[in-house]
């Protein structure tokens, strides 16, 4: 892919859409029309792109780099291989599975957004450039997807594999890793977070809520019940600031955390004070944790998501 198409993707606003990354039908559908109006090799290309900017996009936001914490889109399994001298693992074959589906079966590895998101996020993770390649697909009659990732600086010996050669061709890293970062900056990693307005937001399947008494637990119940975007499964109650007594306020805060379990969320609470850890205790014993700063519980709601994603 030459430099000139490389940032006429980046413009594209669907590259940076998570849904690539989740939306089984979605990838289905982008596999066959890319592969149709670009042909295979370009539209490889164009797919390894994509997955890198939302793999190090993630990568940075969950080293505290860039934005609000978060867990990676694509659950990657990577371990250190001493004896190839290599990081390895795997990935969900949902990207195969899309391939199969809108394609058929291929000869050789075929699941290139997630190699791209793969090789973004051990990049960001790193430090360093890092290319990951896959050895193994579900597309093409292997059991499970698997990958292997080095450093580039590393890659000398692998040059003439046409897989990593064609790889290295088709990812600018440097422009890819400048506009992620730019992009970031420009928005912030998305909605930021103002702690001193009465808003509510929403990054994923996590919800951050002021505490405002009463009204918090409507406001909570009615964004949970909302049903657009992604479920909520997880609600960062942030009290800083707030009074609460051994009446009123401690019954508003617990008929919250109850209303947010109703919902099929659990409950965590930011800005708890030495004062309010007393009164709050009795809440940690039900399922809901506490926490003094802010961004420490949105840290450790993201881990809950993460958690929970991997358990259904």
């Amino acid at each position: 892919m030459s430099p000139g198409e490389s940032g006429a993707l980046l413009q594209d606003g669907l590259i940076w859409d998570p849904r690539l990354l989740l939306d089984a039908r979605l990838l289905e559908v982008l596999h066959g029309e890319l592969r149709e109006r670009m042909g295979l090799t370009d539209a490889r290309s164009a797919l390894l792109c994509a997955g890198f900017v939302q793999g190090y996009r993630d990568g940075s936001r969950a080293t505290g780099v860039l934005g609000m914490p978060s867990a990676p889109l694509l659950p990657i399994d990577a371990r250190v291989s001493a004896a190839r001298d290599c990081v390895a693992g795997g990935w969900p074959s949902r990207e195969a599975a899309a391939v199969l589906a809108s394609q058929g079966a291929h000869s050789e590895p075929a699941c290139a957004l997630s190699s791209g998101y793969a090789s973004g996020w051990l990049t960001a993770l790193s430090g360093e450039d890092v290319l990951a390649t896959e050895v193994r697909c579900a597309a093409s009659g292997d059991v499970a997807c698997r990958f292997e990732a080095r450093p580039v600086s590393k890659l000398t010996t692998c040059e003439q594999e046409p897989a990593v050669r064609a790889a290295l061709d088709a990812l600018p890293f440097a422009a890819l890793r400048a506009e992620v970062e730019r992009k970031e900056t420009l928005t912030e990693a998305g909605p930021a977070f103002d702690s001193t307005t009465a808003a509510v937001h929403v990054w994923g399947p996590v919800m951050v809520v002021p505490y405002s008494g009463g009204d918090t637990a409507t406001t909570v119940e009615a964004v949970v019940r909302d049903g657009a975007g992604e479920p909520i499964s997880v609600v960062v109650v942030d009290v800083a600031g707030a009074i609460l007594d051994d009446g009123f306020g401690a019954a508003a805060l617990e008929q919250t955390v109850q209303t947010i379990q109703a919902g099929g969320a659990e409950a965590v609470i930011a800005g708890v004070s030495a004062e309010s850890q007393r009164l709050l205790g009795r809440l940690s014993n039900d399922s809901c944790s506490l926490h003094r700063e802010l961004p420490e519980a949105i840290a450790a709601a993201f881990r809950i998501a993460e958690s929970q994603r991997h358990s259904t």
